[in-house]
């Protein structure tokens, strides 16, 4: 993946270092932003707009799809359940 490893364009939970604070401060707060998301989903469709690697579209519990820009849409895919 081509991308700067002190980016937070696109976050990848797992390769965030767990000693920088910015970095997990930003990781919080998205994560926060999809419990939000999870807890005030109402039946039907739902596109997460910008879903970067897909890490957080996987909590959602709806039907899944994933219209990532590549190089990110294999890693997104790869990260929802089977």
């Amino acid at each position: 993946m081509n991308m700067p490893a002190d980016s937070m364009e696109r976050i990848i939970p797992d390769l965030i270092d767990p000693q920088d604070n910015a970095a997990q401060l930003s990781l919080r707060l998205h994560m926060e932003r999809y419990q939000f998301a999870c807890e005030n989903l109402l039946p039907g469709r739902v596109l997460d707009i910008a879903c970067g690697t897909g890490y957080g579209t996987r909590l959602m519990p709806v039907e899944r799809s994933i219209q990532s820009v590549p190089p990110y849409r294999a890693l997104a895919q790869s990260r929802l359940p089977p």
